[in-house]
C-alpha cells in the first residue's frame, strides 16, 4: 500500500519505502540462508546485511554512479572478520567459512545492488510534455490522492512495474488453466 504513493511522489519517500522493501528482502535471505549454512548466520551478519544494502540505496539515491558494490562488499567483509574474531568452535573450525563469505557477498549484489538500480530509475529526471501521462492516470491518481510527480523516471518505473505484474498474473492464471507440470516448486501454479 506505501510503495504506490511513494513510487509515484519519487524522492526522498520512494527511498524510504524502497529501504523497507530491502528490509524485507534481506529477511528472506537471511531465513534461506539459516536453513543452508551450517553454523547459521548470526544476528549480527543479517543487520550488517541490511546495514549495507541501505547504503547503497542511499548512494544510488545520491547519484554515486561507480564503486557501490565494491565498497559495500568490502565493508561487509570486514565486518565479518570482525565478527569471526578468534574464536573456534568446538569441533575445530571457525564460526564464518568462506561459504558464510560468499553467501554474504551475494547478498550484498541480490539484496543491495540490483534494488538500487530501481531508484537510479525512478531518479532520471527530464519532465514530461503537457498533458503526459494521460488524462485518465492523472485523474485516478488525484482520485485516490496520491501525488504524481511528472518525469520519465516515474512513467518508466510505473511501466516496469505494471508489466512485471501483468506477466508474473498472467503467468498464474496461465499456469492454473493449461499448466500440467509445475514449472518450480516455488510457484506451484505457474
Amino acid at each position: 500500500e506505501i510503495m504506490g504513493p511513494a513510487t509515484f511522489a519519487g524522492g526522498l519517500p520512494f527511498l524510504l519505502a524502497y529501504t523497507a522493501v530491502v528490509f524485507l528482502i534481506s529477511l528472506e535471505y537471511s531465513r534461506l540462508l539459516a536453513n543452508v549454512l551450517q553454523p547459521p548466520p548470526v544476528r549480527a551478519q543479517r543487520w550488517a546485511l541490511f546495514g549495507v544494502s541501505a547504503s547503497i540505496l542511499l548512494a544510488a539515491h545520491c547519484r554515486v554512479l561507480t564503486g557501490i558494490f565494491e565498497c559495500a562488499a568490502v565493508v561487509l567483509l570486514i565486518l565479518l572478520l570482525l565478527l569471526q574474531g578468534n574464536q573456534k568452535m568446538p569441533d575445530g573450525s571457525v564460526p564464518i567459512s568462506f561459504s558464510h563469505i560468499a553467501s554474504q557477498v551475494f547478498g550484498v549484489f541480490y539484496v543491495g545492488y540490483l534494488p538500487s538500480f530501481w531508484i537510479r530509475l525512478r531518479a532520471i529526471g527530464p519532465s514530461l510534455p503537457p498533458g503526459a501521462p494521460s488524462a485518465f492516470l492523472t485523474g485516478l491518481l488525484r482520485l485516490i490522492h496520491w501525488p504524481l510527480e511528472r518525469s520519465v523516471g516515474c512513467c518508466v518505473t510505473v511501466t516496469c512495474v505494471l508489466c512485471i505484474i501483468a506477466s508474473d498474473s498472467c503467468a498464474y492464471f496461465g499456469g492454473k488453466r493449461w499448466g500440467r507440470n509445475p514449472l518450480i516448486v516455488i510457484s506451484p501454479n505457474k
